[in-house]
């Protein structure tokens, strides 16, 4: 069976009426019954936890803790709503990830490490260069596309490298690849990843 994102919801909003509190024994019954959501099904039941922990409010509600809450309830509607096979997957695993992959056509560590920390302009960044990368990592590619396409503050990623890193302003993927320490080979192999990209 090929799920879709309106099974999906149909199966959530069930799972969410089901029962006024969540119980393991709910969420074990309906990863039974459908197996093909069992993850989603999982990280809604997290969600559903929290919501159970919060304290009811009591009293009269100020027009900005009303607007907090909404601000919040629409995070948790997008969060809920956003493509489920990148939940779960943080810019430290794919960071790491990447730092540990070996790909084909090579990628030396200083044109990952511009790609992790935000260096590489994310309009020059070719698609078939982040299938690759989602390939050789086992990570979905929407989420490396989310977080190479993201705005990162430049530092936060550790890497080891050869050189000492420097601060500066972005360049395109392009740009990375000509200072690379890679062969001429490499890099045009590189290059060619941005034709028809």
């Amino acid at each position: 069976m090929t799920k879709t994102r309106s099974d999906l919801t149909t199966v959530l909003h069930q799972f969410s009426l089901e029962s006024e509190r969540l119980s393991p024994e709910l969420l074990k019954d309906y990863c039974k019954r459908y197996p093909e959501f069992a993850s989603e099904l999982r990280n809604f039941a997290v969600y559903w936890a929290a919501d159970d922990r919060l304290p009811p409010v009591e009293g009269e509600v100020d027009q900005e803790e009303l607007d907090f809450i909404t601000k919040a309830m629409s995070q948790f509607q997008n969060a809920m709503h956003a493509p489920q096979q990148t939940a779960g997957i943080g810019p430290n695993t794919i960071v790491k990830a990447m730092r540990d992959m070996e790909t084909v056509p090579k990628l030396d560590i200083t044109v990952k490490t511009k790609l992790a920390r935000g260096k590489i302009r994310a309009d020059t960044i070719p698609q078939r260069l982040v299938k690759i990368i989602s390939d050789a990592t086992k990570i979905p590619f929407e989420a490396i596309y989310a977080y190479l396409t993201s705005t990162r503050a430049a530092g936060a990623v550790a890497f080891k490298a050869d050189t000492k890193p420097t601060t500066g302003q972005q360049e395109s993927f392009e740009e990375a690849v000509r200072a690379a320490n890679l062969t001429s080979e490499e890099k045009d192999a590189l290059l060619a990843l941005t034709l028809d990209s």
